[in-house]
């Protein structure tokens, strides 16, 4: 029954804190569409560049692969794989920043779990 009473700590917490998250988030929105991902697929015939909030910046297409009868599946897990460390990153970068703010949120990790796909 008392288990609960411990939270409280953690509400006054984030209520002190709650004119800083907005502004935090923005930071790191910023910090990682800054932030450079590469992922390669087909030993290295394809290259994919994305930000570290997933939107593609560039992707390199050996000459060796251009026209290869795998070049649109390299390409797709190329993708994937950038698109993945990408949503990782992004969760670590939540996490952090809870942490310097003290937020010690129920249910973090799980949410972040879940929506970096368990990644």
């Amino acid at each position: 029954m008392f288990k609960s009473i411990g939270g409280l700590g953690n509400i006054s917490s984030i209520l002190s804190n709650m004119h800083n998250i907005g502004p935090k988030m923005k930071e790191v929105t910023v910090e990682m569409r800054e932030q450079r991902i590469i992922a390669t697929a087909g030993d290295g015939a394809v290259e994919v560049i994305i930000n570290g909030i997933g939107e593609m910046q560039e992707i390199r297409v050996g000459d060796e692969a251009r026209g290869h009868a795998h070049l649109e599946i390299w390409i797709i897990e190329a993708t994937n794989i950038a698109g993945a460390s990408a949503k990782r990153e992004y969760a670590q970068a939540i996490q952090r920043v809870a942490s310097e703010m003290n937020l010690n949120l129920p249910g973090l990790d799980s949410l972040l779990g879940s929506l970096t796909g368990g990644a």
